[in-house]
């Protein structure tokens, strides 16, 4: 995703820190929270997904499992750390 994308930038660009806090701290910035258009579309249609279509459901879900993996791959945690560490990502956005 675009997203990802985006983040993976973000991690690449970072030499002195850890990849994942440069990724935290990008995706939780005002610049990202007010970007709504260019951003995650998972806060955005977090509140919205029980009452989408079925192919909107599939979607999201195959993106929230891809950012999962990225996440979890980047902090080098499992999926499940991964999982909580991204829904308190997004948590914190909405």
């Amino acid at each position: 995703s675009d997203t990802i994308a985006l983040l993976q930038k973000v991690a690449d660009q970072e030499e002195q820190n850890p990849k994942i806090n440069a990724v935290i701290d990008y995706y939780l910035s005002p610049y990202h929270r007010d970007k709504t258009e260019m951003g995650c579309i998972i806060p955005a249609l977090s509140a919205e997904i029980s009452h989408s279509s079925e192919e909107v459901r599939q979607v999201f879900t195959q993106e929230l499992e891809r950012m999962i993996a990225f996440i979890s791959d980047l902090a080098g945690i499992e999926p499940s750390k991964g999982s909580a560490l991204f829904s308190t990502m997004v948590g914190s956005l909405v």
